[in-house]
Order: structure tokens, then C-alpha cells, then sequence
């Protein structure tokens, strides 16, 4: 999973401080401090809670650092303040998924394209015939994957 998420800012209207931690944040992801992204994402969010690229960056980071549980809740706010950022969709489906949510998952997986996670959704919540069948589509797409 990719966590260079590039995003575009200029379309936000955001707080002058808020816009400095998320920038402050992407630089820190592109150093790989990922502590470091957590608390100016964060301080992002704290400043203007309306800012949808910082929950998202923030559920992003907690997802890189495989602190799924606690990427669920900035994620659905990402989503709350804008239903269409696929990235939030897959991000949030893979954490519910990982914490066992797996019908709540389904619909987020479904709108992301994510067919290998949405397949083992799919086995979780007993629509095998589903699951096959996103097993099977997502196969050409990662031949080399043991798991598929």
C-alpha cells in the first residue's frame, strides 16, 4: 500500500496554520518520519476541522505506523467532509477490516476497487460467491501475489 498520497491543497480553503502543519506534515511523510506526520496532521486537524486532506493524511499515517483503530475515526471524518475521496475509502476499509468489521467494510472496499481486500471481506461475511469472484478479477492484476 502506497502512503504517498498526493493531494490536491490549492482546492481548499483552509486555515493558513492548518494548510502549514499539512504541508509540514507531507514533508514529513517524505522522510519517513511518521511520528512526526501524526502530530502535524494532527495539529491540522485541531485547527480547522473542516479540512478533509488532513483527517485523510492523518488515517493515513496511523495506517503506516499499523495503528488501524485509530486510523477508523479520522478517516469517517475525511469522509463525513468529503464522500469522495477514494483513498479514505480504501484506507478506512482496510483498518475496519482489520478490527473485524467486515460487513461495515464492504461498501468503503466496493467504492475503492480494492477487490483482494474486498474479497476477503466478502469470505468474512459468507458471500463465498463474491469473494471468488473479486479474488478472481484481482488476480491479473497482482499475478505474483502468494495470497491471491
Amino acid at each position: 500500500m502506497t502512503f504517498l498520497l498526493l493531494i490536491a491543497l490549492a482546492t481548499q480553503a483552509a486555515a493558513p496554520d492548518a494548510m502549514q502543519h499539512l504541508q509540514a506534515g507531507l514533508e514529513a511523510r517524505k522522510q519517513h518520519q511518521v511520528d512526526v506526520e501524526i502530530t502535524e496532521f494532527r495539529e491540522a486537524t485541531r485547527i480547522d476541522p473542516a479540512l478533509a486532506d488532513a483527517f485523510l493524511n492523518l488515517g493515513a499515517a496511523y495506517m503506516e505506523k499499523h495503528y488501524y483503530g485509530a486510523a477508523i475515526a479520522p478517516l469517517k471524518r475525511a469522509l463525513e467532509l468529503n464522500p469522495d475521496l477514494l483513498p479514505a475509502h480504501q484506507f478506512l476499509g482496510y483498518a475496519l477490516l482489520s478490527h473485524g468489521y467486515a460487513a461495515e467494510a464492504t461498501p468503503h472496499l466496493e467504492r475503492a476497487g480494492a477487490q483482494e481486500a474486498l474479497g476477503i471481506a466478502q469470505i468474512e461475511t459468507g458471500q463465498l460467491t463474491e469473494a471468488v469472484a473479486n479474488f478472481t478479477a484481482a488476480l491479473p492484476k497482482h499475478p505474483d501475489d502468494p495470497d491471491l
